[in-house]
């Protein structure tokens, strides 16, 4: 993947990563179920009622997402609460991704990409899934010595989140032409 292998060779210390990933067109929730099952990716019981939820509508009709991932020090000093990060994606002119976003993170990038990148954590920043306790729920990425998961979280936009988290967004093509200046 060519956004792999450039931000694999670029200086660690960017705070912006900039990927791209083929899309398979409307993929449904129980089929990313049924494919993190047979790739034995853990999904959490909360994530997993998410992508069932009537709010998850899966990607059509665009053939590659480009992703912006704003990595954690970028908020230094400041913490990283929900409200910091919105403004911190708005500033770029990042735009809210489908929430299906976290599940081709997934596919894509194994735990070894993501570390070779400094990611560890990444929450997708997407439109809001609403649930019955929270203002918001968001899907969380980890990458970690035991293996990938999908997991979710509700929250509200106070939360804060410690420097092993990064945030991904939906990234222009624009941005996609300006990758070496992010990275």
């Amino acid at each position: 993947m060519d956004a792999l292998n450039l931000a694999r060779n670029q200086d660690k210390m960017y705070q912006v990563v900039i990927l791209s990933v083929k899309s398979d067109d409307g993929i449904t929730s129980d089929q990313w179920i049924e494919y993190f099952k047979e790739k034995k990716i853990y999904v959490s019981g909360f994530a997993r009622s998410m992508l069932q939820s009537h709010l998850f509508e899966p990607t059509s009709g665009v053939k590659t997402l480009n992703i912006a991932i704003l990595k954690a020090g970028i908020f230094k000093p400041r913490f990283s609460f929900l409200s910091n990060v919105f403004q911190e994606g708005k500033n770029y002119n990042f735009t809210a991704p489908s929430a299906d976003l976290a599940c081709y993170l997934l596919k894509y990038f194994s735990s070894e990409d993501m570390k070779s990148l400094g990611l560890e954590r990444v929450v997708v920043m997407s439109e809001r899934i609403e649930d019955h306790e929270s203002d918001w729920c968001y899907f969380r990425i980890n990458w970690d010595e035991d293996g990938p998961r999908l997991e979710a979280q509700g929250s509200d936009e106070n939360i804060e989140f410690d420097a092993s988290y990064s945030f991904a967004f939906a990234a222009s093509e624009e941005d996609v032409k300006l990758r070496d200046f992010y990275l």
